[in-house]
């Protein structure tokens, strides 16, 4: 999208699966046997997430190039690197990834991606719940940065986001829980926030958290704080 909004180029993830040879996760997807009308999605893909590598971190990441983009599709468990002029996938990840969300470029060119993990429990007691995962892709590696053995139980089958801090800290988004989460480099929880219930068995889902370096001198000039008293009639 332009500056004003404007459509600027509009790109066809089926056809980038199929010119790169990468169909095959496609029909990976939980699909109606063919010629039926059994159970199964149709939502092929469920593209979740597209994220421009920026020309501040480009020089990071030596198989890629400023602009090209990280993409996340949920349902086929895969995340790749697109150019968006050439239509090249430059590389792709399934494994181990179960239903991610959010991948993101971290920086030494790491990237990360919150991997739902998804097992069909309700708090993830199979495989042991929601995860990020890091990837670098110049080097093939891949380690797993949150949970550690010192971590809280953390899981959310769908949604879930996570933000990495200046100071290596993680903020989590357990959407379906309605907590958000920030860990220290170790996994510890160092605080957590849970929205207030609906009632004795509900909370709302929180889709998103971002950690934001204000002051309360500045929260308290907004117009909307309780603190601002000059907004007050």
């Amino acid at each position: 999208m332009g500056e004003n909004g404007d459509l600027l180029q509009n790109i066809n993830v089926l056809d980038v699966l199929y010119a790169n040879d990468l169909e095959r996760y496609a029909v990976k997807v939980n699909q109606p046997e063919a010629g039926t009308d059994g159970p199964g999605t149709k939502d092929l893909l469920h593209l979740n997430d597209v994220e421009p590598l920026s020309p501040r971190m480009a020089d990071e990441y030596p198989l890629f190039d400023a602009g090209d983009l990280l993409v996340s599709l949920r349902e086929p468990h895969l995340v790749f690197v697109l150019d968006p002029d050439t239509k090249e996938t430059k590389w792709h990840a399934s494994a181990p990834l179960i239903q991610q969300h959010d991948p993101d470029f971290v920086g030494d060119g790491w990237i990360g991606v919150f991997d739902n993990n998804e097992d069909f429990t309700e708090r993830g007691t199979m495989l042991g719940g929601s995860r990020i995962v890091a990837m670098q892709p110049h080097t093939d590696s891949m380690e797993v940065r949150f949970p550690t053995s010192a971590s809280d139980p953390f899981y959310t089958d769908i949604r879930g986001k996570f933000q990495r801090m200046p100071n290596g800290n993680i903020l989590l988004t357990e959407a379906q829980a309605g907590r958000v989460v920030e860990v220290d480099s170790t996994g510890q929880t160092v605080w957590e926030w849970v929205h207030p219930p609906y009632d004795a068995r509900q909370v709302p889902v929180v889709t998103k958290a971002t950690r934001l370096n204000l002051t309360r001198q500045q929260v308290d000039a907004w117009a909307c704080s309780s603190g601002n008293t000059s907004a007050v009639p």
